[in-house]
């Protein structure tokens, strides 16, 4: 819920600022603010971390992706002939529902090693 709220309001908020500016400072912009919360959970995982911190970072992921995924479907749809809607339509959606099974599945296993110890927030950041 952390991250589907935000992602839920500013995605009907996105749209009053396309008009001011252009898709690519929009998306970039998402972009940032999702990796700063990415960065930000990575740097506060840990066995204590509390849900509050856990919140905050997926908090930003969402308000990031909220911002990113009107624009992205625009312009994904721009270039697309009135025919072809229908089958690239099903196609977004169904590439949508597999990355975000993925991803959950991804994310349910790097919290479940985190919590088992088996992965260190240290050892991921002596990686980089």
């Amino acid at each position: 819920m952390a991250m589907v709220l935000p992602l839920f309001i500013v995605t009907f908020t996105t749209g009053k600022v396309s008009v001011r500016f252009q898709p690519r400072y929009i998306i970039s912009t998402g972009f940032i603010l999702a990796l700063i919360g990415c960065i930000y959970l990575i740097s506060v995982f840990s066995l204590h971390t509390s849900f509050l911190e856990i919140a905050t970072g997926l908090a930003l992921i969402g308000l990031g992706v909220g911002i990113i995924s009107p624009h992205l479907s625009n312009l994904a749809f721009l270039c697309i002939t009135q025919d072809k809607q229908p089958d690239a339509s099903a196609i977004w959606n169904t590439n949508s529902n597999l990355n975000s099974s993925m991803g959950t599945a991804i994310l349910g296993l790097i919290l479940l090693m985190g919590t088992f110890n088996a992965l260190s927030v240290e050892k991921l950041v002596s990686v980089w």
